[in-house]
């Protein structure tokens, strides 16, 4: 019962703690944006880009039908892959003898440094299922019954397989965690080799299949070779124009404390802590090399395994290494400082720093829980009432001036087409209620795949797309192509503030 009521508090707050976070008119949005098409009837990829694996739109499209084309079905999918790594990681780090306190701590540090963050939920599920592959990967290695073992690897093979349907590059790396693990407790007699063989291939097939499973049917729905092209041949687009140095994360964080004074808001606290998460894998690293010499020889395979799922969780945030993307990496390394902390003896100094910590963490969640509620009784942040967006909190200036910016592109678009040309796309597709006559709603040149670019520009001669509304970002990801197309081959007809009306030529 008591595990009911904490996994029951642990969502509402991830829910609470979402909706306070507002709304992301970039990637959640264009999320929501992708549900609506393929609940419309659109085909996922063949229809509507889309670069992660299907699993999050699986997961979601249920929620879809029952509340119908809102943020908060996203919101509910992303509270509940929080709720469900929170638990995991702390029977994970039961696992390794971890106490009851470094447990509550772990809830408490991620809470504050990692909330539930508004993004599209693939991310969050490529986790969650990052730390069940952890999970049961520590169960296999805990067991000495040959099959119960196999049953473990087939769990975390297919926990790794629902990563990589959750996000690709995640999928990988944890299949690569799980190997590396078996590689490390390696047995020498022939016998056990041959065990050790079938346990490999037993969690590549798990693997396998459940990636198998989950694709098949979009391969049945005609989206297959599409998600080839966005989903992994262009990749290479992201690799080479997307990324984000690790050191800009590191200098943020320090710019952040130098700015921090007496006169502080809150919210700028919070964030500067929050910054404090790019120190973490550099603390996480020295913990596990110390955690070597606390833990029990026989715990060293498990404490081998929990530092190869936190490198693969880290590997994950790149090539963008911002917050929005360490976030995710966050708990597994609190697993790594925590089991190093909870295997040394215990002594006073360490019963003062456990206390003095638990105490700062209640004091920081706390303000972090009310701060949302008090700028809504000051006025600062109301509920949003946009179409589609009912719930989260947002600035009520910034409410009214994005209700104007939408009852301005839907004059432009008699027939309620209008190809958005700028990232926030998919956010305006669906307040302004538009059609998008392409397949793209989240416009950068990492999201047209290899030809998508010279396909809208083919349909605009074609007519098939009347007109554009455009803004220039000045930022590397711009698809420049359609870019300069547009500024060159269309007629300008005004700018409407938010973006700049262009229209094909007669």
């Amino acid at each position: 019962m008591r595990k009911v009521l904490l996994t029951a508090l642990l969502f509402l707050v991830s829910l609470y703690l979402s909706l306070a976070a507002g709304i992301n008119r970039g990637d959640e949005a264009w999320f929501l944006q992708v549900m609506r098409r393929v609940h419309q009837g659109d085909v996922l990829y063949r229809d509507v880009f889309y670069g992660a694996g299907p699993l999050a739109v699986f997961l979601t499209m249920p929620l879809i039908y029952l509340i119908g084309v809102e943020i908060l079905a996203v919101k509910i999918v992303v509270a509940a892959s929080y709720t469900v790594s929170m638990l995991l990681g702390m029977h994970i780090l039961e696992r390794i003898g971890a106490d009851p306190k470094s447990r509550l701590i772990f809830l408490g540090v991620n809470l504050l440094f990692a909330p539930p963050a508004p993004h599209a939920p693939y991310q969050s599920l490529a986790n969650t299922f990052l730390m069940a592959a952890s999970d049961s990967t520590m169960a296999a290695l805990n067991t000495v019954d040959p099959r119960a073992r196999l049953l473990f690897l087939a769990g975390a093979g297919s926990a790794a397989g629902l990563s990589f349907a959750a996000k690709q590059n995640i999928g990988v790396y944890v299949l690569l965690a799980i190997l590396g693990a078996l590689l490390i407790k390696r047995p020498g007699a022939h016998r056990d080799l041959c065990r050790w063989a079938i346990e490999i291939r037993t969690a590549i097939l798990a693997f396998s299949l459940a990636v198998a499973l989950t694709f098949l049917p979009i391969w049945l729905g005609g989206g297959g070779s599409k998600f080839l092209d966005y989903g992994l041949i262009n990749k290479q687009a992201y690799l080479r124009l997307a990324g984000i140095p690790y050191t800009d994360g590191l200098q943020g964080a320090l710019r952040s404390l130098q700015a921090l004074s007496p006169r502080a808001t809150i919210e700028q606290g919070l964030r500067t802590l929050r910054f404090m998460a790019f120190l973490l894998p550099f603390i996480a690293g020295v913990f596990w090399i110390a955690g070597l010499s606390r833990i029990p020889a026989t715990k060293r395979p498990h404490w081998a395994a929990i530092g190869l799922f936190a490198g693969a969780a880290f590997l994950g945030v790149f090539p963008r290494a911002d917050y929005a993307h360490l976030i995710y990496a966050i708990p597994t390394l609190w697993i790594v400082i925590l089991g190093a902390w909870s295997a040394i003896k215990i002594r006073s100094w360490k019963i003062t720093i456990e206390r003095g910590a638990g105490a700062f963490i209640a004091l920081a969640l706390l303000l972090a829980l009310s701060a949302p509620s008090i700028r809504v009784l000051q006025g600062r942040l109301t509920i949003s009432t946009l179409p589609h967006f009912y719930g989260p909190l947002i600035d009520p200036a910034l409410q009214t001036r994005i209700q104007e910016e939408a009852e301005q592109l839907q004059a432009r678009a008699p027939d309620n087409s209008l190809f958005l040309l700028f990232p926030t796309a998919g956010f305006y597709y669906l307040v302004a209620g538009l059609h998008n006559p392409t397949p793209f709603d989240f416009p950068t040149a990492t999201s047209f795949g290899r030809n998508g670019q010279k396909e809208v520009i083919q349909a605009i001669r074609e007519g098939r797309i009347h007109r554009i509304c455009y803004w220039r970002w000045d930022w590397n990801l711009r698809p420049v192509e359609i870019e300069t197309f547009v500024e060159q081959e269309m007629e300008y007809v005004e700018d409407l503030g938010i973006c700049k009306l262009y229209r094909a030529g007669p």
